[in-house]
């Protein structure tokens, strides 16, 4: 069996290679992801700082809130969270939702 080298189909005929556009923002989010500082994929203001999220929704008080166009099916369990004194707000740890005291 013989073998033949394989042409470089991804360098530029002059030699240098640089990153495509996709490859630097997948660089940039696995930096984020390990430092921790990627936002919230979504900010929800609530009333009460006892409020719990199952994924399709969340429930402030008494009052259930449906998110858009996500059922019920493709939530997650519900958890029940509490915003700490003195913390401005408090992710959910299934999808990451931010939920903030309105005001």
């Amino acid at each position: 069996m013989s073998t033949m080298p394989m042409p470089n189909a991804t360098a530029p005929a002059g030699g240098t290679h640089e990153q495509p556009a996709a490859d630097q923002n997948a660089k940039t989010v696995t930096k984020q992801l390990a430092r921790g500082d990627l936002p919230p994929p979504e900010t929800v203001d609530v009333m009460h700082d006892h409020i719990y999220c199952d994924g399709a929704g969340f429930g402030d008080g008494e009052v259930y809130h449906t998110c858009a166009n996500i059922p019920a099916a493709l939530g997650h369990p519900r958890v029940f969270l509490t915003i700490p004194p003195g913390q401005a707000f408090v992710d959910c740890t299934y999808c990451d939702r931010r939920f903030a005291m309105a005001g």
